[in-house]
């Protein structure tokens, strides 16, 4: 069974029940992980948009626009998903403020 939540309060009263419950801390992605991610995660999502187009004909951004990216979302593997799907990915999410400045 997989629980995921944000609230320390779930795993406090879970672990005084469970006996044999392993504890997994999963970490947002870092700086040089998220750009990588989403260059990764871009090339797939742009494969899935226009299947009939070679690989090397799909442009992915460049570094420095993953970096605004992950400024501007952070490192979070659900956002980063949903954030390469977009057509411009900074023109549509350049107004989430998830981290403040």
């Amino acid at each position: 069974m997989l629980f995921s939540t944000d609230d320390f309060w779930c795993l406090d009263m879970m672990k005084k029940n469970a006996s044999r419950m392993h504890v997994l801390s999963v970490y947002d992605l870092s700086s040089s992980e998220t750009v990588q991610a989403l260059r990764s995660l871009r090339q797939q999502a742009l494969k899935f948009r226009f299947p009939g187009k070679a690989p090397e004909e799909l442009e992915v951004e460049d570094d420095s626009i993953m970096r605004k990216v992950f400024n501007l979302v952070g490192g979070r593997m659900s956002l980063l998903t949903q954030v390469v799907r977009a057509d411009d990915i900074l023109g549509e999410y350049s107004g989430w403020h998830f981290y403040p400045d």
